[in-house]
Formats: C-alpha cells, sequence, structure tokens
C-alpha cells in the first residue's frame, strides 16, 4: 500500500514539475527507469483521455450524419478501436521516426527513451486539451477557440522536444 502511494505522489509530482522543467523530469525518469508495459500503460491512458475528451463532438458528429444505418454505439464503438488501438500504433511510428532524426543529428539516446519522451509529453497535455475544449466549446468569442488550440499545441511540442533533447543530447 505504501509502494502505491508512493507511486501516486511520484506520478503526480511528475505531471506538475513537467510543465516547469520537462528536461529535469525527463532526466529522472530515464534514472529511475520506465518499463515498456509502463510505456503502454502511459500511450494507453493518454489514448483514453484523449478520447473521452473527444466524446462530446463525436456525439455531435453522429447527429449530424443522415446515416440511420449506423447505431451510435457501432459509431463511437469504431473511434474508440480508433483510439485506443490504432492511435498507439501511429504514436509508435511518430516516435520512431523522431528517433531517426535526432539519431541523424547525433542523438545518443535509445528508442525506448524516444517512446517516453513522446507518450508522457501526451498524457501531460491531456488536461490542457480538456481544458481548452471546454473552454473553445463555451466562449462566445471566436477569437478564443481559434487562439487556444494552436498554443496548446505549442506547449506540447516544447514538452516532447525539451524531453527528447534531454534524451538525446544530456544522457550518457
Amino acid at each position: 500500500m505504501a509502494a502505491t502511494a508512493r507511486a501516486v505522489r511520484t506520478f503526480l509530482q511528475d505531471f506538475y514539475l513537467t510543465f516547469y522543467a520537462p528536461r529535469a523530469v525527463a532526466r529522472k525518469q530515464l534514472a529511475r527507469g520506465v518499463s515498456e508495459p509502463g510505456l503502454l500503460a502511459m500511450v494507453g491512458l493518454a489514448s483514453l483521455l484523449a478520447f473521452f475528451i473527444a466524446l462530446p463532438n463525436l456525439t455531435s458528429r453522429y447527429s449530424d450524419l443522415d446515416s440511420g444505418e449506423t447505431s451510435i454505439q457501432g459509431f463511437l464503438g469504431a473511434f474508440l478501436v480508433a483510439y485506443l488501438l490504432f492511435g498507439p500504433l501511429f504514436l509508435y511510428g511518430i516516435a520512431a521516426l523522431a528517433r531517426i532524426c535526432a539519431h541523424l543529428f547525433g542523438g545518443r539516446g535509445s528508442w525506448h527513451s524516444a517512446r517516453l519522451a513522446l507518450f508522457w509529453a501526451l498524457l501531460v497535455m491531456q488536461p490542457i486539451v480538456l481544458l481548452v475544449r471546454l473552454v473553445a466549446d463555451n466562449s462566445p468569442a471566436v477569437g478564443v477557440s481559434a487562439f487556444l488550440p494552436p498554443v496548446s499545441g505549442v506547449i506540447f511540442l516544447t514538452i516532447w522536444l525539451m524531453r527528447m533533447y534531454a534524451f538525446e543530447f544530456e544522457t550518457r
């Protein structure tokens, strides 16, 4: 029980500190060691949260369809499979491409660290994506809904690239 509480506390501390010191958190996570099942859980959780965040838009998209042949359960089930099965596969490919690009520029990281950088950045961004979605859907100002998604994209890229830099060029 104490180990679980310590793991949750460490997770929450890393989550919070990622926005202030992403490279330091990256080095700490690499030193602590994250297993491959841990990475899979990370990307799975990020994908599941992304699905739930997109759920209101998916249901409104379903209501806009004229097709009476597809039930909402089938429609949402297809998107759930896309988010939970094909999403992580796509993200593994993105992490591999990022690792190859870093290697071309002299990076000394590993495939594992490239996945850790991407998956953790995606997981950490889910609350911001939720906040952006809530503000964009409930704000009458058009400028806010047009301004926030690019800002959250820049935050994601900053966290991911700073973590990649820490793994590729600051370790070993």
